[in-house]
């Protein structure tokens, strides 16, 4: 059972200043894998461990602890760029505990965006759902570096194994393919004009072609699969174009098919400038004219606010009318007026016309009546009026 030191994983449950790092060195430590980041959450003390492990020589890698989330891919991306997780170096995606989900599907979402950020992908994981859960032979042929923890015995497939973990502590790990031992430059992917390709290191995007570039075959790792057909812009890294998925569209080259598609995209009624839509170049789309227009939805409010308060004004002259009524000493013989239904005018005339009808019925001095009226202190009054004239 192999127990050799050659790399420590740290995170920010260890200092980078405590760490005995002679010590370290002298048992044979030749690397260091950082925790980078986990879920959404950059570490800590990533960016010092990144910084103490060169400062003495040793060779950097990374790692993203997976917390349930797809978009972590480009959390972790944006991270490892700002800690500045070198070219070449390799970057494990950390799958432990109870993941929803197939995990080989979820460590190939992690996997193409790190390879084409310039980073080697790899897996971390128990031996166990190792085991259950991944195709070794995929990973394999797809040079996905295989970091597994087993600590009371030896793994029948890995390429790097963590053989202790202390709680805290430095947790040991011995690796037995010498990947992460390669200099940064040695790692880089090399094609050649005779088709072959001795290393997975994925292109960056490509510059302007020099006078090594070539046209040929090759592997461009970020995709997988066997020999493809692209090219090389400067005779070291090589850009696939076809391969058994199908057809590579690069971002220099959408940008190129947009320079082709613009006049086209213009004339259909699309602002390029803002990518905005001309609404008469629209077809199929609803009518809204059924809508009304804001001006005119306001204009109804207004009318609506009028109407109540000419409402409450009504309302308000009818109680006051019913309170003068109700000071008369006969009020007991007063018609009931719904006071909010009847109109104040329509209720004094209402009023006026009962109290007319019941001194009718009262028979006044010889030659002269009774005549009701509202004097200026508010209250009902009687007057005689005479026959002939006022008395």
């Amino acid at each position: 059972m192999a127990t050799t030191l050659t790399t420590i994983d740290v995170s920010e449950w260890q200092d980078p200043e405590t760490v005995d790092w002679s010590s370290l060195i002298s048992q044979g430590l030749q690397s260091v894998i950082v925790r980078l980041s986990h879920g959404f959450t950059a570490d800590k003390k990533a960016s010092a461990f990144v910084k103490k492990a060169q400062s003495l020589g040793l060779i950097v890698h990374g790692y993203h602890f997976y917390e349930g989330n797809t978009e972590e891919v480009s959390f972790s991306v944006r991270n490892a760029q700002q800690i500045g997780l070198p070219n070449g170096a390799h970057f494990f995606l950390d799958m432990e505990g109870n993941i929803p989900g197939d995990w080989q599907t979820i460590l190939y979402q992690f996997a193409p965006e790190w390879l084409r950020n310039g980073w080697k992908p790899g897996l971390y994981c128990s031996d166990s759902p190792y085991k259950a859960k991944f195709d070794n032979a995929k990973l394999v042929s797809d040079k996905i570096t295989r970091w597994i923890a087993s600590y009371d015995y030896e793994p029948a497939n890995y390429d790097v194994r963590q053989y202790t973990s202390s709680n805290g502590k430095l947790d040991l790990d011995y690796d037995k393919s010498g990947l992460l031992e390669v200099p940064y430059e040695k790692a880089k992917h090399k094609p050649d004009s005779s088709r072959s390709s001795t290393d997975n290191f994925p292109p960056l995007s490509p510059g302007t072609p020099t006078g090594d570039s070539w046209v040929g075959w090759g592997k461009d790792s970020r995709y997988g699969g066997g020999q493809t057909l692209g090219y090389s812009p400067n005779g070291k890294d090589f850009y696939a174009v076809f391969w058994p998925g199908g057809l590579i569209i690069r971002p220099k080259d959408a940008e190129q098919i947009w320079e082709l598609l613009k006049d086209k995209v213009k004339r259909a009624g699309v602002d390029t400038g803002n990518l905005t839509i001309a609404w008469d170049k629209i077809t199929n789309k609803p009518d809204i004219s059924i809508f009304a227009k804001a001006t005119d939805v306001r204009a109804a409010e207004t009318t609506a606010e009028n109407a109540l308060n000419s409402a409450e004004k009504a309302q308000s002259t009818a109680e006051a009318n019913s309170k003068l009524l109700e000071t008369k000493a006969d009020r007991k013989d007063l018609p009931t007026v719904p006071t909010d239904l009847v109109h104040s005018a329509d209720l004094e005339n209402l009023a006026t016309k009962d109290e007319v009808k019941k001194i009718e019925k009262e028979p006044g001095p010889p030659g002269q009546t009774w005549q009701p009226y509202v004097g200026n202190d508010g209250n009902w009054h009687l007057k005689l009026i005479s026959t002939g004239g006022e008395s």
